[in-house]
């Protein structure tokens, strides 16, 4: 992000808990403040909440989806947080998990926002910054996903396929 940061203006929204216990969720919390102070870059942090999510996704180009690729807890969790930013009609640069992956591909776009190193990642948010015209085709794709086959429908038809298949 830095070096992004470095060729234009560049601001980051981050949503989340800004109060994060850690240890079985219980102990020693940690401020996201602290965690984010030394990155060097200008972060403006909003406490989760899905109003807070909709109104700085309206103002965003981009939503940026990291996933510890060496955790295999964060590396196998479902590509959520992708389904949801398509969904507000954003791009979105992304982890190269299983399911991300998976995601991304049903859209057609997994060669364009898949990221696997620093590098993929600096090349991707440097080209997607600069180009309005290409996030609106991967956001246009990508949103026609979320509502269709991530559509509530879709999701219902598909449990209801596996309570009849037992």
């Amino acid at each position: 992000l830095r070096a992004v940061a470095r060729s234009g203006e560049v601001r980051v929204h981050l949503v989340t808990d800004l109060v994060a216990p850690r240890y079985m969720n219980r102990f020693r919390p940690r401020q996201t403040a602290d965690l984010v102070e030394d990155w060097g870059i200008d972060i403006r942090l909003h406490q989760w909440s899905i109003d807070k999510l909709a109104e700085v996704s309206s103002i965003s180009d981009i939503a940026i989806v990291p996933v510890d690729l060496t955790d295999p807890m964060a590396v196998g969790k479902p590509e959520n947080r992708m389904r949801v930013f398509w969904r507000l009609g954003l791009p979105v640069v992304a982890s190269r998990s299983p399911s991300n992956l998976r995601a991304a591909s049903l859209a057609g776009v997994e060669d364009q926002v898949i990221c696997s190193s620093l590098e993929d990642w600096r090349n991707t948010l440097e080209s997607l910054s600069s180009r309005p015209e290409d996030r609106l085709a991967i956001a246009s794709a990508c949103q026609t996903v979320a509502l269709t086959t991530y559509s509530e429908q879709s999701l219902a038809e598909r449990w209801d396929q596996v309570f009849e298949s037992l």
